[in-house]
């Protein structure tokens, strides 16, 4: 497979395959790597736990479920300065696939592929190294 950029190839690998039921798990690393503290399953089957900078519990967000909620971690990254690249690719017929690319094109700090923009936003979020800004209650 091959991504095109302005006048040049890409090579990358095919899109993940993972369960439904990992999906839930992505949303949870994603969450614990936001800052979420003490996160748990209520009696209702929700999960809650709480926000980074904070001790109240509530809903933790489904990130790998819900586009607004993964929109958090673009937003948060965009304003960190850090580029994101996110290209919709069709693979054959009608099944397409997102790839999301974060830092420099030359050499990206991640990188992942999913058939939902949800899932690819938090796979390669999850592949970020760590960024660490001082004082910072939502740091990376």
């Amino acid at each position: 497979m091959h991504l095109r950029g302005i006048g040049q190839k890409v090579r990358f690998k095919p899109m993940i395959n993972i369960a439904d039921q990992e999906v839930e798990m992505v949303s949870i690393r994603v969450a614990e790597k936001l800052g979420w503290q003490g996160m748990q399953f209520s009696q209702n089957g929700r999960l809650v736990g709480s926000p980074p900078g904070q001790k109240r519990l509530t809903a933790v967000p489904s990130y790998a479920l819900d586009i607004k909620a993964a929109w958090e971690i673009i937003d948060l990254l965009t304003k960190r300065q850090v580029r994101i690249s996110i290209v919709n690719e069709a693979i054959r017929g009608d099944i397409r696939n997102y790839v999301v690319e974060i830092g420099n094109p030359e050499n990206p700090l991640a990188k992942a592929s999913h058939r939902t923009i949800q899932v690819a936003v938090c796979l390669a979020f999850l592949k970020m190294p760590e960024l660490r800004t001082s004082g910072d209650r939502n740091a990376l």
